[in-house]
């Protein structure tokens, strides 16, 4: 499979910049030309920001395909980089924030080429401007297997390589949340799958926990059970060592991150059997090295509330990201999991859903975020998923 594509220029003709202090909202409805796109990552550069994301292409395949959003300090659209250009596989980075800076500079995901049961996947490393440094193949998978694959986060591991997490389908058999480390190179150097007879799990977030083991987040599934999150702490070879499920009727989404201080820090939903079907709160736990609750924070009862993005920033305050009743919300707790404030933005008037994939602490102290929104009747593009890029100030 190819792994070259090209560099496309756009003029931001029609996009929506709407400035505030130290920030702006922009979309790209005029760029992506009626072609579906999300944003997953975002990165601020030198120069302005980097935005990895998912977008159909204009190929004629109508592939999705990994693309590179170079965009200046004012939101401006520069250029856009396509990875499968032209290939018969849809490519994909991962789900919330699967891109991550590397130590020494530049950025590293994995990329998933894949066709029904036909699935490759490639160590992918950036320059620090967003271009293709290094590709290594992980490991791929014969159709004839009937093995689902996919990977939603990777992380960088200390010591050298990276941890990944996802799920593995195994035919018709129950679907297993997948953890694996590999070296530099790309190489395996281990995989774990986990799960419970009969349900589905898929973990969708990954960190590297401070006694060089790690933990993994996700969801699982099945008629009739409750507390659908789960959070699972592995010594360094990825062995289980506990297991917790959390979320009363709900839990299944968001983050896992590690603390300064050892403690773990999920971001997830909860809801109770007797509220509607589509409002919930967003949960954020702090839980010690045992798998016990040291605190718990419910908020945001709405409709359509959704935990997506986490990152705990220097002074251990907590920033999150995730929709409630259609809009993008920005959050902020303190080390003690108090909420401290939340803020609610809208990209387009009428838009069905605002879904905040990547929340990212910037230079000036203040906040970006890059995802999708489908938009509606009334708005530019009826029916279009949109990316968009929101900066905010600290507030």
């Amino acid at each position: 499979m190819r792994r070259a594509g090209m560099w496309l220029m756009f003029i931001l003709a029609g996009s929506l910049i709407a400035p505030c202090q130290n920030g702006f909202i922009v979309h790209f409805d005029s760029v992506q030309a009626g072609y579906d796109g999300s944003g997953r990552s975002v990165m601020e550069t030198s120069e302005g920001f980097l935005l990895f994301g998912h977008q159909v292409s204009n190929d004629g395949t109508a592939r999705t395909r990994c693309v590179v959003y170079r965009i200046s300090a004012n939101g401006a659209f520069n250029e856009r980089f396509e990875i499968g250009s032209g290939e018969p596989y849809h490519t994909n980075f991962g789900r919330f924030d699967p891109v991550s800076r590397l130590l020494d500079g530049g950025y590293v995901s994995t990329v998933l080429y894949f066709n029904g049961y036909s699935h490759q996947l490639d160590l992918f490393t950036f320059d620090d401007e967003g271009g293709i440094a290094s590709t290594h193949p992980i490991l791929s998978i014969d159709p004839a297997d009937s093995v689902l694959f996919g990977i939603k986060q990777l992380r960088q591991a200390s010591g050298g390589g990276y941890i990944l997490c996802g799920f593995r389908a195994y035919g018709n058999d129950s679907t297993m949340a997948y953890m694996s480390r590999i070296d530099s190179t790309g190489a395996l150097v281990w995989e774990r799958d986990f799960g419970s007879p009969g349900q589905t799990y898929e973990s969708l977030s990954v960190a590297e926990f401070v006694d060089g083991g790690f933990v993994i987040a996700g969801y699982r599934l099945d008629q009739g059970i409750e507390d659908l999150g789960f959070l699972i702490r592995t010594d360094s070879l990825g062995n289980e060592l506990w297991r917790r499920h959390f979320g009363e009727e709900l839990g299944g989404w968001g983050a896992v991150r590690v603390a300064a201080d050892g403690g773990i820090i999920t971001f997830s939903d909860y809801a109770e059997q007797s509220w509607p079907w589509d409002w919930a709160q967003h949960l954020l736990t702090k839980w010690d090295a045992e798998g016990d609750i040291i605190w718990q924070t419910r908020t945001n009862y709405g409709q359509y509330v959704t935990a997506y993005d986490l990152e705990i920033l220097t002074d251990q305050s907590i920033i999150t990201s995730g929709p409630i009743f259609g809009s993008a919300q920005l959050a902020k707790y303190s080390p003690q999991g108090d909420s401290l404030w939340a803020r609610r933005f809208t990209v387009f008037e009428n838009a069905a859903s605002h879904l905040p994939y990547d929340v990212e602490p910037t230079s000036d102290g203040g906040f970006v975020l890059t995802g999708g929104a489908s938009q509606s009747i009334g708005d530019p593009t009826p029916g279009l998923e949109t990316i968009f890029i929101i900066k905010t100030d600290s507030l």
